[in-house]
Parts: structure tokens; C-alpha cells; sequence
């Protein structure tokens, strides 16, 4: 046999493989019986519209947070800009220039093996034994490849609030496979133990009920329950941004528990307790600025400490901390949210710092601290008008209606 033959054959060989192994894949796992909802439930963050700025302050933002960065000669981009622009944008992100034009652009570069090596120079899909997954290599640029996501499970989680089916084409290893195939190895590899496991209770949460149950590839099985308790315990320390996707992940449960039961009610009080504390504590550390540190969660020793610092809180942390405590407010049932003056403090103080031009140069490098702060900031207000000529824009000041309303 000539070699050109032999390679061809070979080539066929591993593509017949892989295609056998896709394929083949759903029946030969036991996790993978499990029946998933097409369409993903949606949890939606409440907009409360308490301050005011101006329409050219909300144009700047927007203008900001973009799925790639420009260089000299052309744009960079990679997962963590297009994850966080999504988390913006949703689906309605339309773009002028660079690599993508829409949020369906970006969904359909995350759904593609091909074109996601073309734009991130690296593997982010991979086939497994159990399905696909989106590779993760680590917190730190430095700990993963150009290519691959920051936490485990994120993408997914992204793409299921987004309202992606499951039944959606994911182009890898030379074929198509459902982006059910993505939970399957997800789940297959479910350690609830796992610091990381930040995201998996959102890709479950809105995926799998009204099942309750599932099975990793020991033969381990997991409930909702059992998450749950995992929240509980968890040392929000060992958390990605100062804890708050756990207090989310929490916050997340407990909604689509209201819907469909998924929980004990042993769990769900255990569960309510634990956020009532955590938000307690949220109130209780705001800084006098409006702003929360990292130890937002801390006991109420550290109290004066929060309220004492001076500007400690213009830090990129504390932009992190809350862009990101205020979304998961949002994601609150109405009687358990703060008051909307913890609420427009925070506001204020976002405003504030996403006004600061040294902050923001160094916050839109960092993408996630700038994105969330810039989202909870546009749920936490309206475009100035001119009916609003009593707002002090540049202060993040309320509305006349709104003081007089509340």
C-alpha cells in the first residue's frame, strides 16, 4: 500500500472512530438516560430602576465591553471576553467591527469546534468518553491556554440562560452532537466536592427539572438535595469572586424550587437560612460608599472594619465584589431583597468607579469585574430624560418619583 493510501485510511479510521463513539456514547452510559428539558428554564434578574444616568454614560459602557480586544493591526478574543459580553449583552448584542457582529455570532463560535481553534488558537471542545466538554484550564490566564474557559462548567451555564436548547447542533471530532452531550459528560464527572463547582448547580438547576436525580460515572447518585447541602457548607472563601456564583448558585435553586419541588423541605429551610444569613451579612459589611470588599460574608466582628474603609473600595476587587453582590440581589424574590437604599448605594458607587477612566482602563482588561458591574448598573437605572432634571447624573442620585415612591 502506498503511503498517500495509508494515510487516507488511517484518516478515515479515527474520523469513523470518533463519529462511532458520539454516536454510540448515550446508549452506553447510564447518567446519560436521564431525560433533559429542550428548552432551559429562565431566572430572570428584577430591573429596578433607582438612579439615573445619562444616555451618553450607558452609550460609553456598551461601547466598552466588546467579545475581543483591538490591537494595532487587527482584534484578539477568547472565551472569557465572549462569556462575559453574552452575560451583557444576552442575546441581543450587536457589534460593529472585529470578529463577531451579533450574540448569536458568538453562540455559534461556541458551538463550533472548527471556527472556536479559528478565533481562540486553541482546543475549547473536546470529545470524552461520556460526550463533550468545553476545556477548562484554570482561574488564572497563566494555568490555562488562550483558548480554554476560566471555570468549569461555565460555558454551559452561559449558554442555559441564554435559552440554548439542548437539542442544539455542537460541531466537534469531525460530526454533530446535541449540546445535551456537554451535560451528559457534565454529569458523568459530577463532584459536588468540587470548589469549583460553581456552575454545574445552574447548568442542573435549569436543565434537568423536573428530575431531581442523577448519576456520575461511579455510579455515585446525587440529588438536588445533596447540592444543596453543598452550598450550605461551602467556604465562600474557596469561591470565584469573592464567593458570590455560590450565593447564586443558592439563590438560583431556591427559584426553581418554588416551581417545581425539587427539594426536601428539611433542605429548603436549611437553604433559606443559610442565604438569609449571607445577606444579613451583605447588608451588615456595605461599605459607606456603597460598595462591598471581598470579606462580604465575613461575621459581623469585621463590621466596623467594612464600614471604616476609606478607599479601600476603589479597588478592582471591590468592583468585583459588587458588580456582582448586586446581580445576585436581583436574582431575589421581592421580600427578601435589601432595601433599596443598600441597593442604591451600590448603584451609586458603580456609577461612580465606571466614570473613574484609570479604573475602567484597568476593570475592561479584567473583563468579569467590569461586565457585571456595567449589567447590574443597567438594571439599577434608567437613561436620563429631561423630565429627570432633578437627577444629578454624575452622583448616580434618584429620581425625584423614586425618592417620593419609596
Amino acid at each position: 500500500m502506498r503511503p498517500s493510501h495509508l494515510v487516507l485510511v488511517l484518516a478515515f479510521a479515527t474520523l469513523a472512530f470518533s463519529v462511532g463513539r458520539l454516536t454510540d456514547m448515550h446508549s452506553r452510559n447510564g447518567h446519560s438516560q436521564l431525560h433533559y428539558r429542550e428548552k432551559p428554564l429562565c431566572v430572570q434578574f428584577q430591573s429596578i430602576p433607582l438612579i439615573s444616568i445619562s444616555a451618553d454614560t450607558r452609550e460609553s459602557l456598551q461601547r466598552s465591553i466588546l467579545p475581543y480586544y483591538r490591537t494595532i493591526e487587527s482584534w484578539t478574543t477568547n472565551p472569557s471576553l465572549c462569556i462575559h459580553a453574552l452575560h451583557y449583552y444576552g442575546n441581543s448584542g450587536v457589534f460593529d467591527d472585529g470578529p463577531f457582529r451579533s450574540s448569536q455570532d458568538i453562540i455559534c463560535a461556541l458551538l463550533d469546534e472548527e471556527r472556536a481553534v479559528a478565533l481562540f488558537h486553541g482546543e475549547l471542545i473536546t470529545t470524552t468518553r461520556f460526550g463533550i466538554r468545553y476545556r477548562c484550564g484554570g482561574l488564572f490566564p497563566k494555568d490555562r491556554s488562550h483558548a480554554e474557559e476560566a471555570h468549569e462548567d461555565q460555558t454551559l451555564a452561559v449558554l442555559a440562560t441564554l435559552g440554548v436548547p439542548t437539542n442544539q447542533d455542537v460541531f466537534v471530532g469531525g460530526t454533530k452532537v446535541p449540546l445535551s452531550a456537554g451535560i451528559d459528560d457534565m454529569i458523568a464527572r459530577y463532584d459536588p466536592t468540587n470548589p469549583d463547582c460553581e456552575w454545574a448547580p445552574i447548568v442542573l438547576g435549569l436543565w434537568l427539572p423536573p428530575t431531581t436525580t442523577w448519576t456520575n460515572r461511579f455510579g455515585e447518585t446525587a440529588s438536588f438535595d445533596d447540592l444543596s447541602a453543598h452550598l450550605v457548607a461551602a467556604d465562600l472563601r474557596r469561591g470565584s469572586c469573592c464567593g458570590t456564583h455560590m450565593f447564586d448558585a443558592m439563590v438560583i435553586i431556591t427559584r426553581v424550587d418554588d416551581e417545581f419541588h425539587i427539594l426536601k423541605s428539611t433542605t429548603r429551610a436549611n437553604l433559606d437560612h443559610r442565604i438569609a444569613n449571607l445577606i444579613e451579612a451583605a447588608v451588615l459589611h456595605q461599605c459607606g460608599d456603597g460598595s462591598w470588599d471581598t470579606d462580604w460574608f465575613a461575621g459581623p466582628d469585621s463590621r466596623a472594619t467594612s464600614l471604616n474603609a476609606p478607599h479601600g473600595s476603589s479597588s478592582i476587587n471591590a468592583l468585583l465584589a459588587t458588580g456582582h453582590m448586586a446581580e445576585v440581589f436581583l436574582h431575589l424574590r421581592p421580600e427578601l431583597r435589601p432595601s433599596d437604599d443598600v441597593l442604591m448605594g451600590a448603584a451609586a458607587w458603580l456609577l461612580s468607579m465606571l466614570q473613574v477612566q484609570d479604573l475602567m482602563s484597568r476593570a475592561k482588561l479584567a473583563i468579569c469585574p467590569y461586565s457585571h458591574a456595567a449589567a447590574a448598573l443597567m438594571l439599577l437605572s434608567h437613561p436620563l430624560s429631561p423630565g429627570d432634571k432633578n437627577c444629578n447624573a454624575a452622583n448616580g442620585s434618584p429620581p425625584a418619583e423614586t425618592r417620593s415612591s419609596r
